[in-house]
């Protein structure tokens, strides 16, 4: 590793130890990380609890002795001898009841209570069973125009209107005079003149078979145009997705334990002599690493959220277990807003947001490289103190790798010497490649 490569690596250490540290000023760690600290009972609590005096007399001694325990026998004076004496019973001790944690999971949609819609109910549907097939036909056209077609609002109750009208016109024609011919009538030939609605039904009809092919061509095309569409985004937020991962890779590669962050730093052999630790660490940074991808992706718009790829299934289930944790210290309300999970904030509007608070995308981050850095440094104790357990001792191991064992002499051999020829040209000895470093960009 390069001089100029450590260099790069120390000065990125030190706003990513800013960002896992557990005394961070973030509530939501102070919260999430100390809630049990705090709320486990001390010890020196229950030994000073206060002992309530067993009699009257034992109560006014303590004022004038000033003392919180029961009065010794040997100071009573005289007059309190004299006293009838009361029975001394045991002191009720005061139980200790635990604060019971005020645990707030909102759920707006949940909880949102039906309350009768303000809007205006639909309008119910006219009953058109009275109109003949032919008038039926033409009142439908005339619904759809006056829906799509300029000019035509309102055209469905004209045509509605004029065949009621209409009927009731013949039926009182025919009634004063059943022989009258009303296709001869110059009367009734005026009443349709004045009653029946302006249509041009050739036009409406065209323009109604216009409108449903190019709604049949959108149809069939919107797969492609959305796939389109998806690709834009993509090419779009591809440079953001990527500068993402890298500043999020460098804050979890800072959970490395310093010392064997040193290691790495100091020796080109560590990874050899420390294979134990650099193992763990190659493991917990390559599933963080993957979880980093995975979240920048998905958040980004790059990829789709798939429950059957396993790491997106990994990073809901963490996400999920790290907002169940949080919400169940309890102490989730910060700056007059109440915690609300991810998954549930966009379904608010802009007004119901500004009520709650939730993860943001660098509290995730910061609490993934907090994880990774505990899970490390929990599984190398673990794994090192089973190992001296078992009477492993480092120096052991590291002085039996550099014991040369015994070479048994081999009888010499008589081959044929070749002619000489061309020498081939002899590739230089690489090493070979160190997983962890790679990780960490060294």
């Amino acid at each position: 590793m390069s001089e100029e490569q450590v260099n790069e690596v120390e000065e990125q250490e030190q706003p990513a130890e800013e960002n896992v540290s557990e005394d961070s000023d973030n509530p939501i760690f102070n919260a999430l990380f100390k809630a049990v600290e705090e709320e486990e009972p001390k010890e020196e609590e229950t030994e000073e609890e206060f002992t309530p005096p067993s009699s009257l007399h034992g109560a006014l001694h303590d004022i004038e002795t000033g003392a919180t325990s029961e009065p010794k026998q040997e100071e009573e004076t005289a007059e309190q001898k004299e006293e009838p004496v009361v029975e001394a019973k045991e002191p009720i001790k005061k139980k200790r009841v635990a604060r019971k944690k005020n645990i707030v999971d909102p759920n707006p949609e949940a909880e949102a209570p039906r309350l009768a819609p303000t809007s205006k109910p639909p309008v119910a549907q006219e009953n058109i069973s009275d109109l003949n097939a032919t008038e039926k036909e033409r009142y439908n056209l005339a619904k759809w125009a006056s829906q799509n077609v300029k000019g035509y609002k309102n055209k469905d109750k004209e045509y509605l209107a004029f065949f009621r009208n209409h009927k009731r016109y013949i039926e009182k024609r025919l009634k004063e005079d059943p022989e009258t011919n009303l296709t001869e009538d110059e009367e009734y030939q005026q009443f349709l003149l004045s009653n029946r609605p302006i249509f041009n039904v050739q036009d409406v009809q065209n323009r109604k078979i216009q409108t449903q092919a190019e709604q049949k061509a959108i149809e069939k095309l919107q797969p492609e145009i959305d796939k389109q569409q998806k690709e834009i985004k993509k090419i779009q937020n591809a440079p953001k997705s990527r500068q993402e991962k890298t500043d999020s890779r460098r804050i979890v590669s800072k959970a490395v334990p310093e010392e064997i962050m040193n290691g790495f730093k100091s020796d080109p052999n560590y990874t050899k002599t420390h294979a134990l630790e650099s193992k763990i660490v190659d493991k917990v940074l390559g599933d963080a690493y993957a979880m980093i991808d995975a979240f920048h992706d998905i958040s980004n718009d790059m990829v789709d959220y798939d429950e059957n790829i396993p790491t997106h299934a990994a990073l809901a289930r963490w996400i999920d277990n790290e907002q169940n944790a949080f919400i169940q210290t309890g102490k989730t309300k910060r700056n007059g807003k109440v915690f609300i999970r991810r998954e549930r904030f966009p379904q608010l509007s802009e007004a119901e947001q500004q009520k709650y608070y939730t993860f943001s995308d660098k509290d995730i981050i910061n609490l993934l490289a907090h994880r990774a850095k505990q899970s490390m440094t929990t599984q190398i104790d673990k794994t090192l103190k089973d190992l001296e357990a078992s009477g492993f001792s480092r120096s052991q191991a590291v002085q039996k790798k550099t014991e040369t064992p015994f070479a048994q002499p081999s009888p010499p051999r008589h081959n044929p010497s070749p002619r000489p020829g061309p020498a081939a040209p002899q590739a230089e000895a690489r090493p070979s490649e160190n997983k962890v470093l790679s990780l960490l960009g060294m």
